[in-house]
């Protein structure tokens, strides 16, 4: 007599229930990771920037000495060929010609440099005489990372702010 029962079979796949349970736990570790990780992004940018900005501050140092003339990092103007008054490039001139040295990429548009406008003149011995602080915020206002120069010319990162 054969019976119209064959036996269990294997589950294959998984419930709704699980599935829901599973999307659930994502929601929540995706709603407690996010702002996170834009933290992160947004202190990365600052963190690339300053380091650009001390290499741009050693170079202008050591242009100075080698060319044995004056040399001064600051905002340049629209275009990038002279000193200037644009947050957005920063340019490293020599003094005896104006010709331009360097000219950096773009700041990005979340961080803000404090002071804005940025002249510092190295002189041919590798000192400075308008040392002080460069701060770096994100656009919020936290203060991120300040960098001193001082009047020897020496560049240094004073790290991280509130």
């Amino acid at each position: 007599m054969k019976s119209g029962f064959r036996g269990w079979r294997a589950s294959v796949g998984f419930t709704l229930v699980e599935l829901m349970v599973v999307m659930a736990v994502l929601a929540i570790l995706a709603g407690v990771v996010t702002p996170s990780f834009t933290d992160m992004v947004v202190r990365n940018g600052v963190s690339t920037h300053t380091n650009k900005m001390i290499s741009l501050l050693r170079y202008a140092r050591s242009e100075a000495i080698s060319r044995q003339n004056s040399v001064v990092l600051c905002n340049g103007n629209t275009d990038g060929s002279a000193c200037g008054n644009s947050t957005d490039i920063v340019l490293v001139v020599d003094e005896a010609d104006g010709t331009v040295l360097l000219v950096s990429p773009p700041i990005p548009r979340q961080v803000v440099t404090q002071p804005a406008n940025l002249n510092i003149r190295f002189e041919p011995n590798g000192s400075t005489s308008n040392s002080g602080e460069i701060n770096f915020q994100n656009k919020g206002g936290d203060s991120i990372a300040t960098l001193s120069v001082t009047r020897a010319g020496l560049v240094m990162n004073m790290g991280e702010g509130s």
